[in-house]
Parts: C-alpha cells; sequence; structure tokens
C-alpha cells in the first residue's frame, strides 16, 4: 500500500514543486530568448523526472510523515532554482529576490490550504491529507494564476538594481529572513498547527504587496532616470558629431583655399608638359589632383544639414572601420518632422549596426541604409550582417547591459510622436529593421 500512496503523494508534490517554477518564470518571462525559454523547460522537465524518483524513494523508504512532507515542500525548490540560475543569464541577486518573493506567496497559499485540509480532511490518514493538501494548492495555484501574473511579471528589477542600492545585497535576503521565521515553527511532526498560528500567517500577503509596489515603485525610477541619463549623454554625443562635422568643413574649405591659390601653377605645369607632349605624366598628374578634390568633399546627402551631418560622421566611421557601405538617400526637400529626431535616430541605429558589424569577420561588415519617399509616405531601412543571439522585447531588440539600448529608445520615442510602424527581423544571420512615417504636417 505504501508504493501506491508513495506515487499518488509525490505525482502533485512534483506538480506543485512546477507551479512554483512557473510563477518564477512569469518575473524572468520578459528578459529571456526563445531559445533560452525552450532550454528552461526541457531543464525543468529533466528535473521533474530525477526528483520525482527521489521524492518517491523517500516517502517508500521513511514513511509519509508530516516531518518527511514538510521537509520535500521546504527543500524541493533547490534543485530547480539551480536549473533557473544555470540557463537563464541573470544576475543571482535577482535569482534570490524572485525566489524569496515566491516563497512568501507559497507560504500564504500552503496556510490557506491547511486551513480546508483542517476543516475537511481532520480524520483521514496523513498520506490523504498530504495528497489533498498537494491537490488543493494546484487548484488555488490555477484560480489565482491572472493574480499572480498581475503581480509577478513586472516585478524583476533591473540587473544593477540591487548593487546601485546602498544595502541592496541586504535587501535580497529580507523576503527569506520574514519567510525563515515561519518555517522554522512550521518545520515539525505536526500534522496541523493550532487556528491561532495559521491566524497569525494572514499578515503574508501585506509583506508581499509591501515588498511587490516598493521594488516595482523604485525600479521603475531607477529605469527612468537610467534612461534619461543615458539619453542627456547620448545628446551631448551628437552636439560633439556636430562640432566634428563643422571642424571637418573649416578643414576642407582650408584645404580648397589652399588647391585655389596652387591651380594657376597646376595650370601652366600641365601647358608645359602638354608642350613637351608627356601624355602620361599629364594623366598621372592630374588624377593626383582629382584624389586631392576628393579628399576635400563631403558628401551631399539630403538637404537637411542635421541629417546630412549624421550620416556624413557615422557613415564616415563605418568606413574606418573596415564596414562596406551601401546608400540610397532620397528624403524630400522639405520635412514636416523635426529634422533633429530624425538625425538622432538615424545617428543611434547607424551606431548600433557599426557596433554590431565590428563583432563580424571582415567578408562580412556591411551596412545597407535607405531612405526613401514616395509622394506623402517616408522609409527609412538599415541592414547589416550579425550572428549573434538578439533578445525581443516588445518585437524590438533589447538588452540588460548598462549603457546600451539607446538606439531602441530613440527608436521608440520616434514612432510614439510620429506614430511610425515599425518592422525588424533577423534571419539568415541578417539583422533588418523598416520605419515607415507620413511625411504631413499634422503630427503628434
Amino acid at each position: 500500500m505504501i508504493f501506491i500512496n508513495a506515487i499518488f503523494i509525490t505525482i502533485p508534490t512534483v506538480l506543485l514543486q512546477i507551479s512554483n517554477q512557473y510563477i518564477c518564470y512569469l518575473a524572468f518571462s520578459k528578459k529571456i530568448s526563445d531559445v533560452q525559454r525552450k532550454n528552461l523547460w526541457r531543464g525543468l522537465f529533466f528535473c521533474a523526472l530525477c526528483v520525482g524518483i527521489f521524492y518517491w524513494s523517500i516517502f517508500f523508504g521513511f514513511g509519509i510523515t508530516p516531518i518527511i512532507f514538510k521537509l520535500v515542500l521546504v527543500f524541493g525548490w533547490l534543485p530547480f532554482f539551480v536549473v533557473s540560475i544555470k540557463i537563464i543569464p541573470l544576475s543571482k541577486l535577482q535569482h534570490f529576490f524572485i525566489s524569496g518573493m515566491v516563497l512568501i506567496w507559497n507560504l500564504f497559499v500552503h496556510n490557506i490550504t491547511a486551513t480546508l485540509d483542517v476543516i475537511f480532511f481532520e480524520n483521514e490518514l496523513p498520506s490523504f491529507i498530504f495528497t489533498c493538501h498537494a491537490i488543493i494548492y494546484l487548484i488555488f495555484f490555477v484560480i489565482l494564476l491572472p493574480v499572480e501574473r498581475k503581480f509577478f511579471i513586472n516585478l524583476l528589477p533591473q540587473e544593477n538594481f540591487f548593487e546601485n542600492q546602498p544595502y541592496g545585497k541586504y535587501i535580497v535576503l529580507l523576503p527569506f529572513m520574514i519567510s525563515s521565521g515561519i518555517l522554522i515553527m512550521w518545520i515539525d511532526d505536526k500534522l496541523f498547527h493550532s487556528w491561532q498560528e495559521r491566524f497569525s500567517r494572514l499578515y503574508l500577503p501585506f509583506v508581499f504587496l509591501i515588498f511587490h509596489r516598493y521594488f516595482f515603485a523604485a525600479n521603475r525610477q531607477i529605469i527612468e532616470k537610467q534612461k534619461n541619463l543615458r539619453y542627456n549623454r547620448h545628446l551631448k554625443e551628437q552636439i560633439s558629431a556636430l562640432e566634428q562635422y563643422n571642424l571637418l568643413m573649416r578643414k576642407n574649405q582650408e584645404q580648397m583655399i589652399i588647391l585655389r591659390h596652387d591651380m594657376r601653377h597646376n595650370y601652366r605645369l600641365i601647358f608645359s608638359m602638354l608642350q613637351e607632349k608627356k601624355i602620361a605624366e599629364v594623366l598621372d598628374f592630374i588624377k593626383v589632383q582629382e584624389n586631392l578634390l576628393d579628399s576635400t568633399t563631403i558628401k551631399f546627402y539630403c538637404h537637411s544639414p542635421l541629417i546630412n551631418a549624421a550620416l556624413s560622421i557615422y557613415l564616415q566611421l563605418a568606413e574606418k572601420a573596415e564596414i562596406k557601405v551601401k546608400q540610397k538617400i532620397n528624403l524630400p526637400e522639405k520635412l514636416f518632422i523635426d529634422e533633429n529626431d530624425l538625425a538622432i535616430l538615424i545617428s543611434n541605429l547607424l551606431e548600433n549596426a557599426i557596433n554590431a558589424s565590428k563583432l563580424q569577420p571582415k567578408n562580412r561588415r556591411e551596412i545597407s541604409i535607405t531612405i526613401e519617399h514616395i509622394e506623402n509616405q517616408c522609409a527609412l531601412e538599415i541592414v547589416n550582417f550579425f550572428d549573434g543571439e538578439i533578445i525581443f522585447e516588445n518585437n524590438l531588440p533589447t538588452t540588460s547591459k548598462e549603457d546600451h539600448g539607446i538606439g531602441m529608445l530613440s527608436l521608440k520615442n520616434f514612432a510614439e510622436k510620429y506614430s511610425a510602424q515599425v518592422d525588424f527581423s533577423h534571419e539568415d544571420g541578417k539583422a533588418k529593421i523598416m520605419i515607415y512615417w507620413e511625411n504631413i504636417f499634422e503630427k503628434k
């Protein structure tokens, strides 16, 4: 009989542990790629099989007693926790914090479930009570799933959230410290605890809500602050780029003055060599002068000085990095959008494409930028090779690295301001972003 009872209690207990991991997954779901998501569930499934066999052997070998069942619940999450840390590439502090918050939530649900155990199964055998306890917990998990999704899906702080707080590492331990006092009293050989003990644990949801609101609000403030700092820093970089463009203009003007000054002398040399019928020398001399003229040329892409400056600076940076550039720029002479917004967007996206191309082999360093307009419709397309993995959030690339993601931030701001449509794809080693907007006077 113990053989069958061990099986009946093992299955819902393992499912209970998996339900807890699903709640943890909700917190990480926006930060992992599709590949990581598949690997996570494969790892958790394999872990569940191994843990299930271990649970069954424990129940079969030592009996189904209150202390054994409680120890399984208290420590059974650890193997799943190790799998999550190995597969989800986030800081251990984030993993510990989410696990602690899930623990507080679990204790609250277990407390409700234990209350129902007393009401309906007080006179039953321990094996039957524990099996029913796990099943009732799973029922509550399904019923409360909308609430769990609401609370946990936006709970994960930024990767450097705890490191930036004066007592961040201690804050991570608070959920575990609050729960540990309850767990120490709970791990005993009692089948049921007193009503006073159960009622005393009803404060847990309030603790959870306070922690949830604090971290949600603090995390949002830090994100906004970091975005503003990075955006302001990048605006300074744009100003610096325009200053470089201005210096380049002055330098070219000085070179042109020198070339004009030498032009009469060069004509005399050519005339003299032609009289002496030195045709080859004349052609070589003309080629040299043509190269000098090319070196003074600032390429003209469009009528907007700001957009022209952005394209000149970043396409020149691409060429210096030995990145092949294909460009086709056809912007209307009159733009009804803020030219500064488009210049910043182009600069950010080209900077992202250049950084991505630098990671590629030299034969795959290539960027293509196309800006076209047909009547009132404008389109911007940038294509570059990239073999790495891209994590998407709301159909746009994202990153957890500090000082990254400015391009996507400026793109999001541009799209919201001008109701632009954005399409991003990453196929066959090519990353392509396309943006469509209307060049009309009325704008948001």
